[in-house]
C-alpha cells in the first residue's frame, strides 16, 4: 500500500504542476514548487517501475526457499503495477510451490494475456494444468513446450502423468524413462524414478518398479511418499501376483506382506498421514492374520478420508472375507493416484 500511495501522491503533484504552469497568475514560488512536484512525480514513476521490475526478477531459488514471502512481495508490487505480466508469472510459480494450483493457474493465465508467451510460462502452465487435471489444456501446453524443446524434463514428466491417468501405461513409461535420461540434477532424477514406478506397477512389472523406487530412495532416504510406494509395490506382488496369502500356504506371499508392513511402518513414522502406506499396512495386517486391527485401522482411514469411495468397499471386503479369497482390487492398492510434481 505504501508503494501505491507514493505513486498516487506523485500523480497529484504532477497534476498540480500542469495546472500551475498553465496559470498566468502563478507566482515564481508556485512555479518553483510545481517544478519540484514534477520532479517528484517523474521520480516516483521511475521508482515504481524499478520496484516492480526488481520484484519480478526474484529468482526461482528464492521463491522455493520462502514461497509465502515471495507471494507477499509480488502482491505488493502488483498494487503498484497491476498490468505487469512478469509479476503474475512469478507469483503463479510461488503459488505452485505453495501447493495452491488453482491460484497458480489463474496468475499464469493472466501472465499469458499480458506478456508474450515464453517457454518458461508454457512449462509452468503445463505442470499446473496437469496437477489440476485439466487434461486438454495440459496436453496443449506440453505439446507447445516439446515442439520448442523436445528434451524438456517438466513437459515429459507432465505428459507421463497425463498418460498414466488415462491408463496409457506404456506411453507413460516411455516418457518417464526419457525424462530420466535427460534429467539434469538429483531432484529431476528423483521425480523420474518415482514416477516410472507407477506405470510399471500397473503393468505388473513389480521388480522393475521396485528398482526405480529404490533408486529414488537412495536420493531421498526419508521420503514418506517413496517408502509408501515401495510398501505398496510389495503388497501388489503378494496381492496380484497369484499367491495364496491368508493361510500361510505361500511363503513368498507372506514374505511380501511382511516387507510391505515393515516399509509402510517406516513411511508412517515419517508421515502419519501417508494414506498409501496406511492402506497398504491395513491390507498387510489383514493377510498376515491380524484382521481385527486391520479393520480398525481401515475404519480410521475412512474417518480421515471420507471422500474416498474405495475405502468402504475394502472394509466391506475385509468384513465379508472368506478364507483363501482375495480382497477387492482397488485403484489405491494397485496404483498411486498422482505422480510427483516439481
Amino acid at each position: 500500500m505504501v508503494e501505491a500511495g507514493a505513486v498516487g501522491v506523485a500523480t497529484v503533484l504532477g497534476i498540480i504542476y500542469i495546472i500551475s504552469i498553465g496559470s498566468v497568475r502563478a507566482t515564481h514560488l508556485v512555479r518553483v514548487s510545481a517544478i519540484v512536484s514534477l520532479l517528484v512525480f517523474l521520480s516516483a514513476l521511475g521508482w515504481g517501475k524499478l520496484y516492480t521490475h526488481r520484484a519480478a526478477a526474484i529468482s526461482t531459488k528464492d521463491i522455493e526457499a520462502n514461497p509465502a514471502e515471495a507471494i507477499d512481495r509480488l502482491t505488493r508490487a502488483l498494487r503498484v503495477d497491476p498490468a505487469y505480466g512478469p509479476l503474475y508469472f512469478k507469483r503463479g510459480v510461488a503459488y505452485s510451490k505453495s501447493n495452491e494450483p488453482r491460484r497458480a493457474y489463474g496468475d499464469l493465465e493472466k501472465a499469458a494475456t499480458l506478456s508474450r508467451q515464453s517457454l518458461p510460462l508454457a512449462e509452468e502452465l503445463a505442470k499446473v494444468a496437469t496437477a489440476l487435471g485439466y487434461t486438454d489444456e495440459a496436453r496443449a501446453f506440453v505439446a507447445e513446450v516439446l515442439a520448442k524443446d523436445p528434451n524438456n524434463f517438466d513437459a515429459l514428466n507432465a505428459r507421463g502423468i497425463i498418460e498414466s491417468r488415462q491408463r496409457q501405461y506404456l506411453d507413460a513409461l516411455n516418457d518417464f524413462e526419457f525424462a530420466l535420461r535427460v534429467a539434469q540434477d538429483d531432484e529431476e532424477r528423483f521425480i523420474a524414478h518415482s514416477n516410472a514406478a507407477l506405470p510399471l506397477s500397473a503393468l505388473k512389472r513389480y521388480d522393475e518398479a521396485l528398482a526405480h523406487l529404490r533408486a529414488a530412495e537412495k536420493l531421498r532416504p526419508n521420503d514418506a511418499n517413496v517408502l509408501g510406494g515401495i510398501a505398496n509395490t510389495y503388497g501388489q506382488k503378494a496381492y496380484l501376483g497369484g499367491h495364496r496369502l491368508s493361510d500361510g500356504s505361500d511363503e513368498r506371499g507372506s514374505e511380501y506382506h511382511r516387507l510391505a508392513l515393515e516399509t509402510a511402518n517406516r513411511a508412517l513414522a515419517i508421515d502419519p498421514h501417508q494414506d498409501l502406506a496406511g492402506m497398504t499396512r491395513a491390507a498387510a495386517l489383514f493377510y498376515l492374520g491380524d484382521r481385527e486391527e486391520a479393520i480398525k485401522e481401515l475404519s480410521e482411514l475412512i474417518r480421515l478420508h471420507p471422500e474416498d469411495p474405495e475405502l468402504p468397499v475394502l472394509k466391506a471386503g475385509m468384513e465379508n472375507y472368506k478364507n483363501g479369497s482375495k480382497l477387492p482390487e482397488l485403484t489405491l492398492l494397485t496404483l498411486p493416484r498422482e505422480g510427483l510434481q516439481r
